[in-house]
């Protein structure tokens, strides 16, 4: 089978489909991978085919954050600013969209990841290929839970549970519409209907539905009684194996300096720092951020060891004022990039934004997190950490100078319970969605 998947977002946003793709070609499939330039780097990882295609999404939001005096968006204008943006972008390129177009011609089936129905339903509707919805997050609509970009209380009341799932896919729906229907003319199609998603999500015959993420995440650890027997909620992907040559040389030097290796005691392991690909590009709150983190390196002193890593958001280099300078070691390791299931094996505490794809790296690791969400679905995990009982959950947006060091010390003070719980919740996750989302693609 000749199979093409689309992917737009952040590294946690493509790694799963480039791992599902990974294990689809050692069994003899075509997989290639059509996204924006910024994620080639993952999937190269992988030794995939990649299509690059116009545009950069993420550039476009960072322009409106960048400067001393700009503004701080909330979680919810941040998205509404992302939705205005790709709408913009989309109707100054129609190329952007052709290439998903000329991609998919000659494939047997599309896979589509994160926030791109709409074009793999456009492309279905001109060339009669089917796909699959991989999603990352839990969306679907329940009784049980409100959904989970609005930033609201649980009050347990099923009718405005299910309303606000109702107020997102309704307004999606037509965002979508209307970004698409220039395209769609040039691709010779009527414009779409209004209830294009609800097909998508509802109609089995019409898409099926791979979850790659675990019940752990949903209401009360359990798949709701509403769900739809075809949201098959698989659990989360993760690479079987790990490329050992793909670990920096400046860390495992940094653990023999320190000492760090399987036998260290877990509590006295690095801290690990990091946003993921999610970039900091307002300055007032990259600034805040650094200078809590700074705050707190320096009061816990140079026997904590940390490891910062940078990724998209260049953070700027860190020391400890407290080192000395004749000191021949440093206590913190800053780098780029590096495989989190494989560095959370040497390490005593997390503290991310919180994206899908550290979330689930974390659980997975069964360590203990702090979380400082931003945008998106962030604040949505940060309550979910705090609820599980496996971290806390901060808000990164208004973070205070002292909170980060003292969660750091509430959980170093109780590290055992918290490492006994996040241990409990990953025991519980699922050790064969590759091989259940697999069936589904080949039953298809």
């Amino acid at each position: 089978m000749k199979i093409v998947f689309f992917c737009f977002g952040t590294r946690g946003d493509v790694q799963p489909s480039c791992i599902l793709a990974s294990e689809l070609k050692k069994r003899g499939h075509y997989c290639l991978i059509v996204g924006e330039i910024r994620i080639k780097y993952v999937v190269e990882k992988f030794e995939l085919d990649f299509n690059s295609i116009d545009g950069d999404i993420v550039d476009l939001l960072n322009d409106d954050q960048k400067g001393d005096n700009s503004e701080i968006y909330s979680p919810q204008e941040y998205g509404s600013r992302f939705f205005e943006k790709r709408m913009e972008l989309d109707k100054k390129n129609l190329g952007r969209l052709n290439q998903l177009y000329l991609s998919s011609i000659g494939m047997d089936l599309i896979i589509q990841s994160a926030v791109i129905p709409t074009e793999a339903q456009c492309v279905r509707d001109k060339l009669g290929i089917p796909f699959i919805a991989l999603t990352l997050v839990p969306i679907f609509p329940t009784n049980e839970a409100p959904f989970l970009l609005f930033n609201i209380k649980n009050l347990h009341i099923p009718f405005i549970n299910k309303l606000t799932h109702t107020l997102f896919n309704n307004k999606f729906a037509k965002l979508e519409c209307k970004r698409v229907d220039h395209w769609r003319k040039e691709l010779g199609l009527d414009s779409l209907k209004i209830d294009f998603f609800d097909n998508i999500r509802n109609n089995e015959s019409y898409c099926k539905q791979i979850a790659a993420f675990d019940k752990v995440l949903l209401p009360n650890q359990k798949i709701p009684k509403d769900f739809k027997s075809h949201w098959n909620i698989v659990g989360f992907f993760f690479q079987k194996e790990i490329n050992l040559n793909n670990i920096p040389e400046k860390l495992t030097n940094f653990f023999k300096d320190n000492n760090i290796n399987e036998y260290t005691c877990k509590d006295d392991l690095p801290i690990v720092f990091g946003f993921g690909s999610m970039p900091i590009s307002n300055k007032l709150l990259q600034d805040k951020i650094m200078s809590t983190l700074k705050y707190t390196i320096n009061k816990l002193g140079k026997q904590t060891k940390w490891i910062i890593l940078n990724n998209w958001s260049n953070f700027e280099p860190i020391e400890n004022e407290s080192s000395s300078s004749s000191s021949s070691s440093s206590n913190i390791c800053q780098l780029n990039n590096v495989d989190h299931l494989w560095l959370y094996k040497y390490s005593s505490i997390s503290i991310t934004h919180g994206g899908v794809g550290s979330i689930a790296s974390i659980l997975k690791s069964a360590i203990p997190s702090i979380i400082l969400p931003l945008y998106f679905d962030q604040p949505f995990w940060s309550k979910h950490i705090n609820s599980m009982g496996v971290g806390i959950g901060l808000n990164g947006l208004k973070l205070k100078q002292n909170q980060l060091l003292d969660s750091i010390i509430k959980i170093k003070s109780n590290y055992q319970q918290f490492k006994n719980r996040c241990i409990e919740i990953s025991s519980n996750l699922s050790n064969d969605s590759l091989e259940k989302a697999i069936k589904i693609i080949e039953n298809n």
